[in-house]
């Protein structure tokens, strides 16, 4: 289970990057500069790498999820 800060963490670059034009330069700024980041290890194939992923995904297919506040985050789906 990822934790709450996680959570937000992902989703706040995912929903950054998923709305910006130079996505693949976003990505690559933020491992550089978060390369020692614990709280950045999804970025590198760590805890939430998956989560982080298809939060792109959905936030790419349905834009209106965006408008979402964090309170009600989007839920880890479970690997099946």
């Amino acid at each position: 289970m990822l934790a709450p800060e996680t959570i937000e963490t992902i989703e706040k670059l995912a929903s950054y990057v998923a709305t910006s034009h130079n996505a693949r330069q976003i990505e690559e700024t933020a491992r550089a500069r978060n390369a020692q980041n614990p709280a950045f290890q999804f970025l590198f194939g760590g805890q939430g790498h998956d989560y982080y992923h298809d939060c792109l995904r959905r936030y790419r297919a349905q834009p209106q999820l965006l408008q979402q506040p964090l309170q009600q985050p989007l839920q880890p789906q479970q690997q099946q």
